[in-house]
């Protein structure tokens, strides 16, 4: 028999999360999902971006986690709780984690100077457009 293999460590955790932030409780394990927070932190809740002041698993900066995590103070290192902030701000900014998704890749392949502005944009929902160009204005990568 084999062993219950999760496709993350804090499976539990951003199941939970889905409910107090109002998702859906496939994003637990949304493959996008995966995706995004391995690259972003290595699902690792204590990770730090030397050069900037983005912390955990979905990075975010102490604005960002201000407006999207007011239940605890940053940088608070418990999963759950920054996965309900990821959740929150994922849903607001892009609608969905293939979105999010789709947003990092781009912005990232542009970073790494492997695709242009428009090679970026145009894998993108128009609606993301904006957003990515400012992004890309500001030099910045990720989601």
């Amino acid at each position: 028999m084999a062993a219950n293999v999760t496709s993350h460590p804090f499976l539990a955790e951003f199941q939970e999360a889905t409910t107090t932030a109002g998702v859906p409780l496939q994003w637990a394990d949304d493959p996008s999902l995966v995706a995004l927070v391995r690259h972003e932190s290595n699902f690792k809740p204590d990770a730090k971006n030397p050069n900037s002041t983005a912390y955990g698993l979905f990075q975010f900066i102490q604005s960002t986690w201000k407006h999207f995590l007011t239940e605890v103070p940053y940088p608070t290192p418990d999963p759950y709780w920054q996965a309900v902030g990821g959740f929150r701000y994922i849903k607001k900014r892009y609608g969905d984690p293939s979105r999010a998704w789709a947003f990092w890749q781009a912005t990232v392949q542009v970073s790494k100077g492997k695709w242009t502005r428009e090679v970026a944009l145009d894998s993108l929902p128009t609606d993301l457009h904006a957003i990515a160009q400012s992004w890309f204005d500001k030099n910045w990568a990720g989601y």
